[in-house]
């Protein structure tokens, strides 16, 4: 989106730098030429000038380029938050001392095009230790929980973060104030190629997923909804899962 943004102001900015371009031609020739033939291309100026809208030129040409700085900063970004979330400096490394909160934000980032506008995102950051896990992995289960919570939302609505430590745990609890889950199939969300979305809009693989990755990491999910108010899914990790596995 940024790009593409992007390659809809360079041809504003392109339109008016040639407009200048014209100007200076002009001028150029005002100073080479008679007295009868530099009044007729003053006339030409001015009708130029008029045409092309310059007394607003430097307003308009600074508004371009801030949109530009902005399309590229938000490019940035984007990269960065992918780099991120793909962890690719730790290829062939699986497990790390890994910062959650970084994580979370980086997902949100990647998924910004699913609650722009319409969803308001509510951050409730505790302080964190960084605990081991494998970072794509962990950034997988964020990835189709908050993707999960974004779409339950039909219009708009709002999406709570809340990160909290207890004991030798972390808790991470994602709500929204979406459709909710009917009490029935509660107990179903985490099986394989289960879902609830039309045909070919999902796999029903998210949540089995994100289960299997929590259990891999000897965490645990819990899941609270009701129809009509939203969803709240709350996900413990322990800070080192190594402890789990010694002896």
């Amino acid at each position: 989106n940024p790009l593409n943004f992007l390659s809809l102001q360079l041809p504003l900015l392109e339109e008016k730098i040639t407009k200048v371009l014209e100007l200076q031609e002009i001028y150029d020739a005002v100073e080479n030429a008679s007295p009868a033939e530099a009044k007729e291309l003053l006339d030409g100026l001015r009708e130029l000038k008029r045409q092309s809208s310059l007394t607003d030129f430097r307003a308009s040409v600074e508004k371009v380029l801030e949109a530009c700085r902005e399309g590229t900063e938000r490019s940035k970004t984007i990269v960065e938050n992918l780099r991120t979330f793909a962890r690719t400096e730790t290829i062939g490394e699986s497990r790390d001392h890994v910062d959650l909160q970084q994580a979370l934000d980086a997902t949100l980032t990647i998924l910004f095009p699913l609650h722009k506008d319409r969803v308001t995102v509510h951050k409730e950051y505790g302080s964190l230790p960084k605990i081991w896990c494998d970072p794509a992995q962990i950034n997988q289960i964020f990835m189709n929980i908050l993707g999960n919570a974004f779409e339950a939302i039909e219009k708009s609505g709002d999406v709570w973060v809340r990160t909290s430590t207890l004991d030798n745990n972390v808790e991470i609890v994602i709500r929204d104030n979406g459709c909710g889950i009917p009490l029935p199939i509660q107990g179903r969300i985490f099986d394989p190629f289960f879902t609830t979305k039309d045909v070919g809009q999902g796999t029903g693989l998210g949540l089995s997923i994100a289960y299997g990755i929590i259990k891999q990491h000897h965490g645990e999910i819990q899941v609270e909804s009701e129809v009509g108010k939203g969803t709240a899914f709350k996900i413990i990790l322990p800070v080192d899962s190594r402890e789990h596995t010694k002896g």
